[in-house]
C-alpha cells in the first residue's frame, strides 16, 4: 500500500512500508522507491506517494507494453534474464508462451513435384506455461522450419520444450507425427498430436486428396469426398493471454486444380504453401515447380504484471 500523497506522515509510517531497523532513521531508507535520493539530503517529505511494492525486473527480447503487462518477445535464440522478482502487491508470476515451427510438406522430388494430393503440414506444439520469478536467466531456442520437413523445436531452459509440427504425407502415404501431426495422403489416418501441444492430422480414404496438418487448438479435417472433393482444411491454431492465434495447421492438398484444396487453419496454417505464421504448418496442393514447402518458425514470450 503507497504512502500518502499529502497531509501527516512520519517516520514510523516509512517503516510500516518499507520496513528496517528500530530505531529508525531516514538514512537506512537512501534509493528505496523511484524519486528517493540515494545520498545526500533526505527528506520525509520525499515519500510521499512512494511505495514498497515494484515489479518483476527482466532483460531480454524485444520488450513492450500493453494492458497492465511486460512481454518479453523472443524470433531468434536468446536469453530471457530476471535482475529482481516483483514485491508487494505485484504479482511475481512469468507467463509463458512457447511455439515450436510448423511442418512442412513431403516431396520425393522438391525441384519437379507438386504437392497436390498431398497431407497439410503440422502446426508446431503450442505449450502455455508459467514459472514464479527468481534472480537468474534460461535460454531461449527458437525452432526453425525445414524444407519439405517436420519443423524443429522451441524449449526454455528448465521449462520445458514445445515439439516441432509434423510433416505432411505425400499421396498414398502417412504425415508423421509432431507437436499437432501432418495430414496423411490417401489411405492413411491423419499422424498424431503430442498431448498438451497439439492435435492429429486429417486422414484421407479419398482417391487423390490429402488430409489438413492438426493445429493447436483443433484436429485437421480429413479430405472430403462429394461435390465437390476437398482436401481437409488445417485444424485452428490456439489463441494465447495476448489475444494473438498461433499455430495453425496447413491444408490438405486436392487432386489436380488448387481451388479444391483444403484452408490452413487459423493461426497461420498454410494454403497452397508454406505456413504464414509463428507455428503454422505449411499448405498441400502448389504446382511445380516448388523450391520451398515449409512450416513456420516458432516463437517464444514472457509476460508479467507492471
Amino acid at each position: 500500500m503507497a504512502l500518502p500523497s499529502s497531509g501527516p506522515l512520519s517516520i514510523n509510517d516509512i517503516a510500516v512500508e518499507f520496513g528496517g531497523s528500530v530505531p529508525h532513521s531516514l538514512s537506512e531508507y537512501y534509493g528505496v522507491a523511484t524519486g528517493i535520493p540515494a545520498s545526500g539530503t533526505i527528506a520525509i517529505d520525499d515519500f510521499y506517494g512512494t511505495s514498497s511494492a515494484s515489479p518483476i525486473s527482466a532483460t531480454g527480447g524485444t520488450i513492450s507494453d500493453s494492458g497492465g503487462y511486460r512481454y518479453h518477445t523472443f524470433t531468434s535464440n536468446g536469453t530471457f534474464t530476471i535482475n529482481s522478482p516483483a514485491a508487494g502487491a505485484f504479482s511475481n508470476t512469468v507467463e509463458t508462451l512457447i511455439v515450436a515451427a510448423g511442418g512442412g510438406i513431403d516431396l520425393y522430388s522438391p525441384s519437379l513435384s507438386t504437392s497436390r494430393q498431398h497431407g497439410g503440414g503440422g502446426a508446431g506444439g503450442m505449450v502455455e506455461t508459467s514459472f514464479s520469478a527468481s534472480v537468474g536467466s534460461k535460454s531461449v531456442s527458437i525452432g526453425q522450419p525445414v524444407n519439405f520437413g517436420t519443423g524443429l523445436n522451441s524449449s526454455v531452459t528448465s521449462l520445458t520444450t514445445a515439439i516441432g509440427g509434423g510433416r505432411g504425407g505425400r499421396q498414398n502415404q502417412a504425415g508423421l507425427s509432431g507437436g499437432s501431426g501432418g495430414g496423411s495422403g490417401n489411405g492413411n489416418s491423419g499422424a498424431s498430436g503430442t498431448a498438451g501441444q497439439g492435435n492429429s492430422g486429417g486422414g484421407s480414404s479419398v482417391g487423390g486428396y490429402g488430409g489438413g496438418g492438426g493445429g493447436a487448438g483443433q484436429a485437421g479435417q480429413a479430405a472430403v469426398f462429394g461435390y465437390p472433393s476437398n482436401g481437409g482444411r488445417g485444424g485452428n491454431g490456439k489463441t494465447w493471454l495476448n489475444g494473438v492465434t498461433y499455430a495453425g495447421g496447413g491444408g490438405g492438398g486436392g487432386f489436380s486444380q488448387s481451388y479444391n484444396s483444403g484452408a490452413g487453419g487459423t493461426g497461420g496454417g498454410g494454403y497452397l504453401g508454406n505456413g504464414t505464421f509463428y507455428g503454422g504448418g505449411a499448405g498441400a496442393g502448389a504446382n511445380s515447380p516448388i523450391p520451398v514447402l515449409q512450416g513456420y518458425q516458432g516463437i517464444v514470450i514472457f509476460r508479467y504484471q507492471i
